[in-house]
């Protein structure tokens, strides 16, 4: 159990995820279930799609329980090779996680291409510098990079 003044601290600090890909996606799940909303910036137009990654996912237990938190289960359909690997539709689980995570509060920023990062007592995210879309700027305490191997 947190003390009192630690999970006040908890619920006062601005998250972002930078990448809604699985790892961010499932970062922002996981902080959401302690009762932390983030915001996460993300440079597709549209959370999984196109996918950027094979739909070949590791530690299937971990994947199965995520469907059955999401009321996902009986339309997935794992099938494992004898590497011990998994198969899934990527696009279709990213898209359904992120539709109910919206629909808890966390906030999907798409389009968006983080330029850089500066701190000055918080973090402040610059996007879509030299865009013909408008930048943004973005102000948190902690940004979680869950860009993976392909940066935005």
């Amino acid at each position: 159990m947190l003390s009192i003044s630690f999970q006040q601290r908890l619920d006062n600090l601005e998250i972002i995820i930078a990448g809604g890909g699985l790892t961010g996606l499932s970062c922002s799940y996981e902080l959401q279930k302690s009762g932390i909303n983030t915001k996460i910036i993300d440079f597709r137009q549209e959370i999984g799609s196109p996918t950027r990654s094979p739909g070949i996912i590791r530690d299937n237990e971990f994947w199965e329980m995520w469907c059955k938190d999401f009321n996902l289960y009986s339309q997935c359909n794992f099938y494992n090779n004898e590497n011990g690997l998994s198969g899934i539709r990527r696009e279709w689980l990213e898209k359904n996680i992120a539709i109910e995570l919206g629909k808890n509060g966390t906030i999907i920023y798409p389009k968006r291409k983080i330029d850089h990062i500066n701190y000055r007592n918080k973090f402040e995210i610059i996007t879509n510098i030299n865009s013909k879309r408008s930048n943004k700027i973005f102000n948190c305490d902690v940004v979680i990079d869950a860009l993976g191997n392909k940066k935005q």
